[in-house]
């Protein structure tokens, strides 16, 4: 991979791919669902819950159109996520690579926010949240998050609720757009085969990417009244043919960027030693039927928070728990051999994945903001030794905060 800058301090990553037909290209902006303050020169706004995922919608809307049919008509195909700190937009083809560049460029820089267009959001996003709080699994995780951040933005939806996308207006989506849209806050990486292609000369000379954020940002003539921070939402029963289990580790923050992948790293090696496929306990209790295939845990490090949570189903939660917080003690060893497996494969997932492009642009645009390259990932992985990672995951348990949910029956018990 290839990096350099354009002179407003936009991050372009270039992954070379000879023999691919297939091209990818996406922006990263260091902006999320929990990024809810505007620093102006005399005053502090704060934003509604879920206007990240809110402004993500509503750029795909131009005076033209929908530009997803723009990227359809040169043969590729684009869409866009947002999390608790990132939003992401990309496109996939097999050719016009530089005109699909031109409407990437456009789709980010280009806000056209009408009254009219943010109403019909508004209603589309407020069908999608009434329909996934219907889902147990969605209440579980997020009374676990609730319970981990109280009254914090990461215990809200990133899609915000009812109450708040009532107060999203075009004035707040152009405010955060030109606040945190800005070539400084971005990582543009494109994945394809260059043999053919001229794209440093383009970003260089291309007005579109060169005036990335050169909108002027000015104070909103209006602007909402937000409350406080909310909390997540109250457990409102759910059908449920089993009861889950929810079980939340919060962790103390790491501010350092680079250190903070090397968590995320240590944990994930250190977890899946223990709750991994490989795992004797894991095995021994699908085969007591302690748990079923839903059994998971995922990892989260970021800027701002890193924590740790397991979910399952089961018909003995309270057994489950117990069985879990004895793993989860700063006395626990990994056993060696084990880890062993466990880096191995992580680094053989790297290699097989240098194939997929979406995912090897997507996860080398999010690296780039905390220094990171994927070339990085796999020499750390390599060079861990059980004992270094042990010592880190020890240090993380003895630092966290845990919490538990379960979901019985249609009801929460805490």
């Amino acid at each position: 991979m290839s990096q350099f800058h354009l002179s407003n301090g936009l991050t372009v990553n270039l992954i070379d791919k000879p023999g691919f037909l297939s091209q990818f290209a996406v922006v990263m902006v260091d902006f999320g669902g929990l990024d809810r303050r505007i620093k102006l020169a005399n005053e502090n706004l704060v934003l509604p819950a879920g206007t990240a995922h809110f402004l993500e919608h509503q750029l795909f809307n131009k005076a033209s159109g929908d530009i997803s049919q723009k990227f359809a008509s040169q043969q590729a195909q684009t869409n866009a996520f947002t999390t608790a700190s990132k939003t992401a937009y990309y496109f996939s083809g097999a050719g016009h690579l530089l005109e699909n560049l031109d409407l990437l460029a456009t789709l980010v820089s280009e806000p056209y926010f009408q009254r009219a267009s943010v109403q019909n959001e508004r209603q589309i996003i407020s069908q999608e949240i009434k329909m996934y709080q219907d889902q147990p699994d969605w209440q579980l995780e997020m009374q676990l998050m609730a319970q981990l951040y109280p009254g914090q933005a990461l215990a809200e939806d990133i899609a915000g609720d009812l109450n708040s996308l009532a107060l999203i207006t075009p004035e707040v989506l152009l405010a955060a757009h030109h606040y945190f849209y800005q070539p400084q806050r971005m990582q543009l990486t494109i994945v394809a085969d260059f043999a053919q292609q001229t794209v440093t000369d383009y970003l260089q000379r291309s007005a579109l990417w060169q005036q990335l954020g050169s909108a002027v940002m000015t104070s909103p003539a209006t602007w909402p009244v937000v409350e406080s921070s909310q909390t997540a939402p109250s457990g409102v029963p759910v059908p449920t043919a089993n009861t889950k289990l929810g079980l939340g580790l919060r962790g103390a923050n790491e501010t350092n960027l680079s250190q903070a992948i090397c968590l995320q790293l240590d944990l994930e090696l250190a977890l899946t030693t223990l709750f991994g496929e490989m795992s004797l306990p894991v095995r021994q209790w699908r085969d007591a039927g302690l748990v079923d295939d839903s059994f998971q845990f995922n990892t989260t490090v970021e800027r701002q928070f890193n924590y740790v949570l397991f979910t399952a189903n089961s018909p003995r939660p309270q057994e489950l728990q117990a069985v879990l917080q004895q793993l989860l003690q700063p006395t626990v060893l990994l056993e060696p051999t084990l880890f062993e497996r466990v880096k191995r494969e992580m680094v053989g997932n790297i290699l097989f994945s240098d194939d997929a492009l979406g995912g090897l642009g997507l996860e080398s645009a999010e690296l780039g903001f905390y220094g990171w390259q994927t070339a990085d990932i796999k020499q750390y992985l390599s060079t861990r030794k059980v004992i270094d990672v042990q010592t880190q995951f020890h240090k993380f348990l003895q630092n966290s905060q845990l919490v538990n949910v379960q979901l019985v029956g249609g009801d929460f018990e805490k």
